[in-house]
This record gives structure tokens, sequence and C-alpha cells, in this order.
């Protein structure tokens, strides 16, 4: 078990401005110093055998609703592709309030996103990897605080400068969205490159898919980022199908991964990722293939193509359904 050691600050040199002091320049200057930053890091960075720079990879994880495993897939995609030596993955978690991916891999770490984001312009290539925790997967965590009140310190702009930061870093970013769809969680989804919207076959979780999925269309660059996963596949012998769960969201359906309650609790709650914890199970080797599809794997082999289609949506409100008929 990784030591519980508290929280502090990066350690910085006293006379440079503290992260207020930075905030206060005027925002030309602050935009050099991060220009530099971010030069700096990428001089130093990730790079292919062959010597030639490797563009990072984002991707952003969101749930239909809490509970659906938004969490476990997020720590679980990024130990499986942290476990393969050419790849450097960094997990953020922007559930600020209740973020639980530390508790995932049994570890609290000493700095966060609000460290980072406040210290941004200072960091170098080898500060900024000791200010996320380093699990043994190979998986790099930068978590939420401990204190709620901290939940305001991170804005949209400081999230563009960490991810600007981490990308010239990582091979791989991986952010666990919050529940709330704030703005930082916008931001997230705008820089990925692929938004998997996580579900469950059951009527409130299919709801808000379609309730969710026409929110984002309304946002710029995001309708043809989202893949649908539905998770925990066979929980439960009344769950809605995958053909009528198709027709009511209008989206063919990415990936389909296997309900193991056994399994998964257990690797939970010994804070270990299933590519340990429990790599020959049929969960972990589907976790791996949504790994791979995401991440250099072939897109074509997926369940389903992630073209729109026409949604059943109204079958939800029958009484809608009803009145447009009469219409």
């Amino acid at each position: 078990s990784a030591s519980r050691s508290a929280r502090h600050s990066i350690a910085v040199n006293p006379c440079e401005p503290t992260g207020s002091a930075i905030r206060s320049r005027n925002r030309s200057t602050f935009l050099e110093d991060l220009a530099t930053a971010i030069q700096r890091i990428g001089r130093q960075s990730h790079s292919t055998a062959d010597g030639r720079s490797r563009s990072s990879t984002v991707l952003a994880i969101a749930g239909a609703t809490g509970g659906v495993g938004t969490t476990s897939l997020a720590v679980n995609v990024g130990c499986a592709l942290a476990k393969r030596p050419e790849n450097s993955v960094a997990l953020i978690d922007l559930d600020l309030a209740l973020g639980d991916a530390d508790v995932f891999l049994d570890t609290i770490p000493d700095y966060t996103l609000v460290d980072v984001a406040q210290n941004v312009a200072r960091l170098d290539f080898n500060l900024l990897k000791r200010s996320l925790t380093k699990h043994s997967s190979g998986l790099y965590l930068l978590p939420m605080r401990i204190q709620l009140q901290d939940t305001s310190l991170v804005t949209p702009d400081d999230l563009h400068r960490v991810i600007g930061l981490l990308k010239a870093t990582f091979s791989h970013l991986i952010f666990d969205l919050s529940k709330g769809y704030s703005e930082l969680d916008i931001v997230a989804m705008q820089a990925a490159e692929h938004v998997l919207l996580v579900t469950q076959l059951d009527l409130p979780c299919l709801r808000n898919v379609v309730r969710l999925l026409m929110s984002m269309d309304e946002i710029d660059g995001l309708k043809d980022k989202i893949r649908v996963v539905v998770n925990r596949v066979g929980l439960e012998n009344g769950q809605i199908s995958m053909k009528k769960a198709r027709e009511t969201i209008g989206r063919e359906i990415f990936k389909q991964i296997p309900n193991d309650y056994r399994v998964m609790a257990e690797v939970r709650n010994n804070g270990v990722p299933l590519v340990e914890g429990a790599p020959r199970a049929g969960l972990t080797q589907a976790i791996i293939e949504l790994a791979d599809l995401l991440c250099g794997g072939d897109q074509s082999t997926s369940e389903a193509a992630t073209t729109p289609g026409s949604s059943n949506w109204l079958s939800f409100w029958p009484a809608l359904a009803k009145a447009r008929g009469k219409a």
C-alpha cells in the first residue's frame, strides 16, 4: 500500500512568485511563460524509437449517470495502456469534489490538479512528472484534493494550460470526468480525440444518454467524438436488449464490457487494476480490447461504426410521442 503522506505544495524557489502572483501577471507575459514551459518540456518528452516526436492521444471518459463504472474504466484503460513500455500515460481526475481514482489505485498522492494548475509556468519535465504519482502499472495519476472548498480553484483557462503541458509530456492523457458536466469537463472533451459515454442497459441510463447526446451535438466539435460504451452487460436478466438500446439512442454501440462484479469488487477493494489483479479475466480482456480500439487498434473491429443513426428516443416519452403523432 502506498504511503499515506500529507499533501503539500509543489516545492519551488521561495524567491519565485506564488501561484496567486502568477495569476496577477498580465496575460501576454503569462502566455509567453507558458509557451516557454511547453517548449522546454517538449524537448525532453516522449518520442518514438527512431527519435521522432510522438503526438499525444487524449481520451475523455464520461458517465450517463453516477455509478455506471466511469472511473473503473478510466483507471483500467489507463493501466492497460501504461503496461506497454512505449507508452507514458497520465490519468487526470476531474471530479474535484468526489473523485476516487486514487482509491482504485490505493494511493493518496502528494500533489493534485490544483497544485499543478497554480504552478504551471515554472514546471520542467522532471518536476511535472514528480508532481504526478506513478503507480506500479506505470500509470501516472493527477487527482482531486481532499478539501471540498478547493473545487473552484481550477478554471477552464488553468485546465487548458495543464493539458498543453501534459500533452508535451505524455503519450496518452485520460480524463475521468465529473458527474456534473462542468466547464472543466467541456474543456477536456473538446481537447479529446475520443469521448467515451459510459452507460448501462437500463431505462434511466439510456434516457440520460439521449439527453447527453442531444446536448453534446450542440457543442462544436463533439458530435463525431462520442463513443457509446455499454458497461456491465449481463448484469440483470431484465436488461434492455442491445438492439433496443441502439434504436433508442440512434447510435451504434462502440464497445460492450461484460459484467463481472466479483472480479471488479476484488481488485477495487485491493486497490489494484485489472491487468495486475485479474489479467486473464474476460472483463480484463474486454478493457484491453477497448484500449486497443481507442489507441492504435483497428477501429473497424468495434461492435459497430460510430456514425449516428436515427434515434427512437421518443419511445421513452410516450405522451410526447403521442402528441407529436397528432400534430
